[in-house]
């Protein structure tokens, strides 16, 4: 029992000495990424093709991504058509290789 309790004391010690950066640990949140539009925007435009959204991906703004039960992506884009459109989808590679609970919601 003493071995444990000096083990955690330990690890306690450790943790709290880690150096954090100036945000702090926020497990879980959304992380900023960089765009990368190579790699995103055939994606983006075949999740709108899919939900028969207007127009096509013009430029990427922002990416985001957060640890769920996978990875979510979260897209801040432009369109074609001038509007501005979040678009997020979770990938679960173990499950499928398609974007799983696609989300794309534009401004008025």
């Amino acid at each position: 029992m003493y071995k444990v309790l000096v083990l955690a004391v330990a690890l306690v010690v450790c943790v709290s000495a880690a150096p954090a950066d100036d945000k702090g640990i926020c497990a879980g949140c959304p992380e900023e990424q960089v765009v990368n539009e190579a790699d995103y925007l055939p994606k983006l435009n075949a999740i709108r093709a899919q939900q028969n959204s207007e127009g096509s991906v013009k430029k990427i703004i922002s990416h985001h991504t957060q640890v769920v039960a996978g990875t979510k992506h979260i897209f801040r884009y432009e369109t074609t058509t001038g509007k501005t459109c979040t678009l997020s989808y979770v990938e679960q590679p173990w499950l499928s290789k398609e974007p799983q609970y696609p989300k794309d919601v534009c401004d008025s």
